[in-house]
């Protein structure tokens, strides 16, 4: 997800073999869901029948979206960090809100067991054109077309008198720091109770990936207009100076995860070799943060 809203008009249209063909700059949303469909295919990690579906329907270069391995367990320990969160969350909380943004081609919404009173996943319009072939709005599930960066879409959101979880998956790195800390001033506005789960860069991942990302040419002279990856964080107490309502409660890395245990003993290697390399253990971080009741604040410029 980006801060610039393409054209939400260009259609879908089928190939000769009768697969879906998306817009260009959506088919890059498959990749993901690939690596989902893989590992439920496989009973590793998670069972995501709506991958596995949506795979055999869009047409696309499977051999540029199978990720390495490794990536597609990352894929996998990501998604489910997210879930066992949300459904602890839901378990407590069964009356909850569930805000998913940037939530691309995600089954999320299908995959998590327990009961919410409504959901709403966010994305930008293309996106939302496209997730709407698949995926179908009832009383109590919601799609939202509209960049994270604005305000208005805050207004489709009935959440009053209910506490909230809060999910930004693959999304803020791609955000501006001032992007970030506006977005989160009009969450924590909007909404007094709380619970938000974000994974970004570290510092050190940040610099990595933006090496990674932008040509040779570029990295000595680049503008924040160049960058694909804008945004690390390494400290959140950076974050809860933004808006007296939000407070760090703790952050994850992929090594953390207790569902590493259940892979096979080769898929485990990498993991508890991470543990043993600080720096390549905290190149990617998931942060959990709560927001609390307090009066609202407008954004600085």
């Amino acid at each position: 997800m980006s801060k610039k809203i393409p054209n939400s008009n260009r259609k879908i249209t089928k190939n000769a073999s009768g697969l879906l063909v998306l817009p260009e700059d959506i088919t890059p949303l498959i990749y993901s869901v690939n690596s989902r469909a893989i590992l439920s295919k496989e009973g590793t990690l998670l069972t995501d029948k709506k991958a596995e579906k949506l795979v055999e329907l869009v047409a696309f270069r499977k051999k540029r979206a199978h990720f390495s391995r490794l990536a597609d367990l990352y894929v996998g320990i990501l998604t489910t960090i997210l879930d066992d969160h949300t459904e602890a969350f839901l378990a407590d909380h069964p009356d909850a809100v569930v805000l998913h943004l940037g939530c691309g081609l995600d089954s999320r919404v299908e995959r998590i067991k327990g009961s919410y009173d409504q959901w709403y996943d966010v994305d930008l319009p293309d996106v939302i054109a496209v997730r709407k072939r698949f995926y179908k709005e009832t009383d109590r599930y919601h799609m939202i077309a509209a960049s994270v960066t604005g305000n208005a879409w805050l207004d489709e959101i009935n959440a009053e008198g209910h506490p909230v979880i809060i999910l930004a998956e693959g999304l803020m790195m791609y955000l501006s720091e001032k992007d970030v800390s506006h977005l989160f001033i009009n969450l924590c506005n909007k909404f007094p109770l709380a619970v938000l789960i974000f994974d970004t860069y570290s510092m050190a991942g940040y610099s990595d990936a933006v090496k990674r990302t932008l040509p040779l040419s570029k990295q000595k002279k680049m503008t924040e207009d160049d960058l694909i990856i804008k945004w690390g964080l390494d400290d959140p107490t950076i974050v809860e100076k933004w808006h007296p309502a939000l407070h760090y409660l703790k952050t994850m890395r992929f090594s953390d995860s207790p569902r590493i245990e259940s892979l096979t003993k080769q898929d485990q290697f990498e993991f508890h070799m991470m543990r043993k390399l600080p720096l390549y253990n905290h190149l990617y971080l998931i942060y959990f943060f709560s927001m609390v009741t307090y009066n609202p604040i407008t954004p600085a410029d």
